[in-house]
């Protein structure tokens, strides 16, 4: 479509934490050539049989999605605040989000949302680095907007 485009910076992010955010937070002040991310997830499994006859059946995996945030973001402080009450109970906290992706006209609802990898304090140099938060997705779906 002619009118979609590749804009990444129009992108909204939500997220609600069980016990901790019950209203979505808005999730922003992202890295300046990273936003977010999410990895390839096999599908399918399959073997080839000793008859040369292929099969195959469906797989659940995890979505992993990264997201690069500047220290002084709110983002980091909703992730970090996640990590402190995560710590501070002894639980998990499970999460689901919605994020909107204006420029192609793409809603992706996630959940099921473990956060698996986080920073304790930023890499400091001249200034503070980006810190890198993963939440493991069990599910994610998308409808055009």
């Amino acid at each position: 479509m002619a009118d979609k485009t590749l804009t990444s910076a129009n992108s909204k992010f939500y997220l609600t934490v069980n016990n901790l955010y019950p209203t979505p937070r808005e999730i922003s002040g992202y890295a300046a050539d990273n936003m977010f991310t999410g990895n390839e997830v096999d599908l399918v499994e399959t073997v080839m049989g000793a008859d040369g006859i292929g099969h195959g059946g469906k797989i659940f995996n995890f979505t992993e999605q990264n997201f690069q945030l500047m220290p002084d973001s709110n983002g980091c402080d909703v992730m970090s605040n996640w990590v402190q009450a995560q710590e501070t109970a002894g639980e998990i906290y499970k999460a689901s989000a919605t994020f909107t992706i204006t420029s192609i006209r793409k809603k992706y609802t996630c959940t099921g949302g473990f956060l698996t990898r986080a920073p304790k304090f930023p890499t400091a140099g001249r200034i503070l680095q980006t810190m890198q938060f993963t939440i493991q997705w069990s599910s994610i779906t998308w409808e055009d907007v």
